[in-house]
């Protein structure tokens, strides 16, 4: 739980809290999102909708409306079955938009953040704020010397593939192991002769 949230005047005056004007609901549950208890600073975590309604006092349904119209307004999203909500642009408000590698606010920020690795806004965050807060890449590379091993393995078929066609290499002694001649088919008179002479039938 937090001590304490920065609340920027915008958040009345902006592009996304104009768009919340007129939704009481989505004002209350917007406003609850970035001051409520369960809040962190990077806007990804747990968040019941129950916990909403009992915390603000609207109804469960109310509680789903206001959170269903702020994500409308691009303001939130939100994961049903997690229970997890992702404030996008909360980071930003609450750190700042952009931090040095030496600030150690970004070790924090990192390690906060790996809580959620199963999360399906862990890799939205990862895309959102690596560059601002020198993210760790979330996940090794996996397969690195894959493409190595096709490439032999490609090389290897070439060589099978090619070596009917190559020069006989010399076993022990140096000699060429002997090599069958493949031989085109007989014509109709060639196989007629040779089946005569087979029979001893001479010329007619």
């Amino acid at each position: 739980m937090r001590d304490y949230a920065k609340e920027s005047s915008t958040f009345w005056t902006g592009e996304t809290g104009r768009a919340l004007r007129g939704h009481k609901e989505a004002q209350i549950v917007a406003h609850y999102l970035i001051t409520g208890p369960m809040a962190n600073m990077i806007g990804l975590y747990h968040l019941p909708v129950p916990v909403i309604a009992h915390h603000t006092g609207l109804t469960i349904q109310g509680a789903w409306k206001g959170l269903r119209r702020a994500i409308q307004a691009h303001f939130c999203q939100y994961d049903e079955l997690r229970e997890e909500v992702f404030v996008p642009e909360m980071a930003r408000f609450q750190i700042g938009n952009q931090l040095s590698p030496q600030d150690k606010r970004c070790l924090g920020i990192a390690k906060e953040w790996k809580h959620y690795e199963k999360s399906g806004f862990f890799d939205a965050f990862y895309q959102r704020y690596a560059a601002n807060f020198h993210l760790p890449n979330p996940r090794p590379i996996e397969g690195a010397s894959e493409p190595h091993r096709s490439q032999e393995q490609e090389q290897e078929q070439e060589q099978e593939q090619e070596s009917p066609l190559s020069p006989p290499t010399g076993g022990a002694g140096g000699k060429a192991s002997p090599r069958k001649t493949r031989r085109g088919p007989k014509t109709a008179a060639a196989a007629f002769d040779a089946a005569a002479a087979t029979m001893g039938i001479g010329e007619l």
